[in-house]
């Protein structure tokens, strides 16, 4: 009896107890899956769960941008598993993360779990101390402020890199086409060879070197001359392919990609060596002066509150205003309300903390548009500027005609669409051509066609039309000249089918005003004096004078790192 008892009690207890674990169990164990639409096109992820814990997250498929929503992408799933929770948005890929975030909570959901419960702010990191001290605080994490950082660590200076949103790139790492460049082995061996004396007599045949910046300060001009074969020497032993040389001053990866996606991923890998304290997700709010009125630092704001850096120079490379409408509808109204090709982050909060400083603004009444750019909803818009250099035409969107010289004058293409749309028409040639447009199919934003006349009917064009535009062109091509718009390159006569298509509209590309610097960078005062200790490098900067675009961001914000810390004796 006794025995039979406690086998009894025995058998309840374990019964007791196994209800007890049933309860305490979070998740019905399985892999789900769940799908939702991202900034591209799909993204499908799959959350594995036992009892109590996500075992594993990962991104099944997804069209996301490389290096911007593809930072969400490996950092969310990953951080999902590690905190076991849903981390929180990551700024500069905000629309990616928002729909991952979404897709990774069906899944707990489908689980049993409680979504709304991991759905959570993650805890911010500590910080270091109230005032921190070091040689130069760099404010911007885009090109600009990447190159000068590298250059100024590598130099042995201590160098802080702060950047408000949670990623590295700013605009420059979705730069399109190419990045400015002379005299490499590679442009020597396709015949484009040019010296350095050769390019300083005329410094503006790269467009994007003012005729004053060289009038400013010639010693500095030819310091800049000569950094172009000897830095994209360096760059492509960092692993940069610059491997296409289209002419005597521009660069291009071999296989078409980008020039943004293929250069920044090696110039950040290049940081941590450097010795440069990256800190993103850390917002400059103020400039400190000194009595003197000289910079001594900056004022920061991060998740964890409000602290200081005090540095010996204060570099800004915010990187321009050209996402904050409030800003381009004051100086150039008639652009109120366009959207732009530019990163989020372009917000020029830097340009009031350089006025309070004493500083004053330039340029601030132009803006360059770039013509051709495909409207994604709630985003900005994405340049196609590669598809144009590699030899895409533009027509009408209501006879199908050539307009304009697609790679001539932006704002004269702009303005000269047809209510402000156009196809961008491109054949086989092009599409094998140009990686980047290859990446751009797969994202389905082209209409394609066998041949013209079936490309211009899904188009809803008239077929004898486009294809006398598509054979008159070819024609052009085939002569070397182009009667109609005397575009000077055309890399693809359009004699190779299958035709693709989109519809492209203009957008704000590039904002030429910024702070007034000297040619060495320095801020000046309206009066000519100089902001002692204050730099202000890329489009941060009044780009009238400064070398403006990948140009200014990769050469020059280089030299003015350069420059910084010769300075300081390094």
């Amino acid at each position: 009896m006794k025995k039979t008892l406690a086998l009894l009690m025995t058998l309840v207890l374990c019964l007791t107890l196994a209800t007890m674990v049933q309860a305490q169990s979070t998740y019905t164990p399985g892999t789900y899956t769940s799908e939702t639409t991202g900034r591209n096109g799909p993204i499908v992820v799959s959350v594995t769960f036992d009892e109590n814990n996500i075992v594993d997250a990962q991104v099944i498929s997804h069209a996301e941008t490389a290096h911007i929503g593809t930072e969400a992408i490996e950092r969310i799933p990953a951080g999902m598993v590690e905190t076991q929770k849903i981390p929180d948005i990551i700024s500069g890929a905000t629309q990616t993360s928002a729909v991952l975030r979404l897709a990774l909570a069906d899944c707990v959901d489908q689980a049993g779990g409680d979504s709304k419960a991991l759905l959570v702010p993650d805890e911010p990191k500590p910080i270091k101390a109230a005032v921190e001290e070091c040689n130069v605080v760099v404010v911007g994490g885009g090109g600009s402020g990447i190159n000068a950082a590298i250059e100024m660590g590598n130099r042995g200076l201590h160098v802080i890199l702060l950047e408000k949103e949670d990623i590295l790139g700013g605009t420059s790492i979705t730069a399109s086409t190419s990045l400015c460049g002379f005299g490499t082995p590679q442009q020597i061996e396709a015949g484009f060879g040019v010296t350095v004396d050769e390019y300083y007599e005329d410094m503006t045949q790269i467009t994007y070197v003012s005729k004053r910046f060289k009038e400013a300060d010639p010693d500095i001009a030819y310091r800049l001359a000569e950094s172009f074969p000897v830095y994209a020497q360096q760059l492509m032993e960092w692993g940069v392919d610059l491997g296409n040389a289209r002419n005597a001053f521009s660069l291009m990866p071999s296989d078409g990609s980008t020039i943004g996606s293929t250069l920044f991923p090696a110039l950040i890998d290049q940081l941590e060596p450097a010795g440069v304290d990256v800190r993103t997700g850390n917002k400059a709010i103020s400039i400190i002066a000194d009595d003197s009125g000289a910079a001594k630092g900056v004022v920061v704001e991060c998740d964890a509150g409000i602290y200081e850096i005090h540095a010996r120079k204060v570099l800004m490379t915010f990187g321009g205003y050209i996402a904050n409408n409030d800003i381009v509808a004051k100086y150039t109204p008639q652009y109120d309300g366009w959207k732009t090709t530019w990163s989020v982050g372009s917000t020029g909060e830097g340009l009031q903390m350089c006025i309070d400083m004493g500083g004053y603004l330039g340029g601030m009444d132009s803006i360059t548009i770039n013509p051709a750019c495909y409207p994604i909803p709630g985003a900005n818009l994405i340049s196609f500027t590669p598809l144009r250099t590699y030899g895409s035409i533009l027509v009408d969107i209501y006879e199908g005609k050539r307009f304009a010289n697609e790679i001539g004058d932006y704002t004269f293409i702009s303005e000269h669409m047809p209510d402000g749309k156009a196809y961008i028409l491109f054949d086989q040639q092009v599409y094998d051509a140009c990686a980047t447009i290859r990446e751009y199919d797969g994202y389905g934003y082209f209409t394609k066609g066998e041949t013209v006349e079936e490309l211009a009917e899904k188009l809803g064009l008239d077929s004898a039309v486009l294809s006398e535009t598509v054979s008159r062109y070819s024609g052009f091509a085939v002569n070397g000249v182009d009667e109609d718009w005397q575009r000077a390159t055309m890399p693809s006569d359009l004699s190779v089918g299958p035709y693709y298509a989109t519809l492209v509209e203009p957008a704000l590309h590039s904002c030429p005003g910024g702070v007034v610097t000297n040619a060495r960078g320095q801020a000046l005062r309206e009066d000519g004096s100089i902001i002692e200790n204050l730099y202000v490098s890329g489009h941060a900067a009044d780009n009238t004078l400064q070398p403006r675009s990948l140009c200014g961001a990769v050469y020059f914000s280089r030299l003015v790192g350069e420059l910084i810390a010769e300075d300081l004796g390094c």
